[in-house]
C-alpha cells in the first residue's frame, strides 16, 4: 500500500504543477488576444511562441490523462483488495 500512497502523492504534485502551468499559459494567451483585439502590436507573441504554448498545453493534457487513468486503475486495485480482505 506504500507504493499506492507514493503514486498518489506523485499524481497530486503533477496535477498541482500542471494546473499552475495551464493557468499561467491561459493568462498569457488571453493577454495576447486582448492586445490583438485592441490593435496593440507591442509585445505580441509571434507564431512560434504561441505554438509553443499550445504544444505545452497538449503535453500537459496528455500527462494528466495518463495520470488520471493510472490513478483510476490504482483506485480499482485498492477497492478490489479491500473487498477481498473484508470477505
Amino acid at each position: 500500500m506504500n507504493v499506492a500512497l507514493e503514486r498518489t502523492k506523485s499524481d497530486a504534485e503533477l496535477m498541482s504543477r500542471s494546473g499552475y502551468a495551464i493557468d499561467a499559459i491561459a493568462k498569457l494567451l488571453a493577454e495576447d488576444s486582448l492586445k490583438r483585439a485592441e490593435g496593440d502590436s507591442e509585445g505580441l507573441m509571434d507564431g512560434y511562441q504561441e505554438g509553443g504554448l499550445l504544444e505545452a498545453i497538449k503535453l500537459i493534457g496528455r500527462g494528466l490523462c495518463v495520470a488520471g487513468e493510472d490513478l483510476q486503475a490504482l483506485i480499482e486495485q485498492v477497492e478490489t483488495e479491500a473487498r477481498g480482505g473484508a470477505q
